[in-house]
């Protein structure tokens, strides 16, 4: 970590007091015209931006966010917004910044609990959060609230109207659900069954995978005034692949033909495989997330379109958006919707390595 500058150094170079220099740093007045010239001509010779010296050097200490996160052992997309966060932290570590994660299990509340608590128990000065279950996330973010700790939420936006909300960056998650809906109405008859798929424990728990069902189901309703057939497919809890084998088997059984799915996690790789193992290709294919395994079944054509939802761009634009916050007081804008990419075969390698490249230059 790079040395920083403290107060005290640059009152000995101006030769005032300290509390002198917090004054002049904060804009809190009292401090006579000759001398502010002075700090503030020292503080150009160092050659520093005042905003962000000013509040790094008034904390003097360690600035500590804690990121609340799925285990990325579990899910390979949480990958990307650690592989995200990571690279902030090493755009800011000079300024004194340190993160530490706390991972849970998506598929278990209870982990999420334990992780909040033990979370809360380290008093960190900002929170990165993916608030994944809906009831556990609101009593967490109540807690923080009451700790007055700021947080910042990716991937899934709790809307909360208090002053420790910084905000939310990530996809819109009812237009995911409609942009899914109008690739698929490109690949099937009119008056088809299509099937909304989510692989996910305590489904009404995750408000965010109920978003993009109701976004799917009305772009089916205005689309064609509800002569698409739109059916939901819930597994859960979620266990190994054969038990999915045999639930999809059923299932595709019992209701009408189905032409087109949407998978609302980034697991659509298992439905692409299921599909390919039982010779279905006559159904269509829609899913989210640029993991390596559906990128793989995008080029062979066993998915047809993908939904990038810049997971990297959520983890490094929440960090960095906390870090203007502790540092430079800046305003955050509370509300960051990331694009949504489309991916098919023919554009799959550019945004690949338009990823990768953003690891290296961001």
């Amino acid at each position: 970590m790079k040395n920083r500058i403290r107060i005290k150094d640059i009152a000995e170079r101006a030769k005032v007091s300290r509390g002198t220099v917090d004054r002049v740093l904060h804009n809190r007045g009292n401090v006579a015209p000759e001398i502010k010239q002075k700090i503030q001509q020292v503080l150009e010779e160092l050659n520093y931006e005042r905003n962000i010296i000013a509040s790094t050097l008034a904390y003097n200490r360690l600035l500590r966010i804690a990121v609340l996160l799925p285990d990325f052992a579990d899910d390979p997309f949480w990958e990307e917004p650690k592989n995200g966060i990571d690279m902030a932290m090493r755009s800011v570590e000079h300024y004194g910044v340190t993160v530490q994660y706390f991972l849970f299990d998506q598929d278990d509340t209870q982990s999420f609990v334990e992780q909040s608590d033990t979370l809360l128990e380290t008093s960190p000065d900002a929170i990165l959060l993916a608030p994944d279950f809906f009831n556990e996330s609101m009593a967490f973010l109540e807690k923080c609230q009451q700790k007055g700790i700021p947080y910042m939420q990716i991937n899934t936006h709790l809307a909360r109207q208090e002053s420790c909300n910084l905000g939310y960056i990530g996809q819109d998650t009812y237009q995911s659900g409609v942009l899914a809906g109008r690739l698929l109405s490109y690949l099937i008859p009119h008056g088809s069954t299509v099937g909304v798929l989510h692989l996910e424990k305590g489904l009404p728990n995750a408000r965010h995978l109920m978003e993009k069902e109701k976004g799917f189901r009305d772009f089916f309703e205005s689309y064609d005034g509800g002569k698409t057939s739109v059916v939901q497919l819930a597994f859960s809890p979620f266990g190994a692949r054969q038990d999915l084998f045999d639930f999809l088997d059923q299932q595709l059984l019992s209701v009408r033909e189905i032409r087109g799915l949407m998978v609302t996690t980034s697991r659509i790789f298992l439905l692409a495989e299921y599909l390919q193992a039982r010779a279905l290709d006559h159904i269509s294919l829609v899913g989210f997330d640029l993991i390596e395994k559906n990128v793989q079944l995008l080029e062979e054509g066993k998915i047809q379109f993908l939904i990038n939802q810049n997971p990297f761009k959520q983890g490094y634009y929440g960090i960095m958006n906390i870090v203007e916050y502790l540092i430079k007081k800046s305003e955050i804008d509370g509300t960051q919707m990331l694009p949504l990419d489309v991916a098919v075969k023919e554009n799959i390698h550019y945004y690949v390595k338009a990823t990768r490249d953003l690891r290296v230059v961001v």
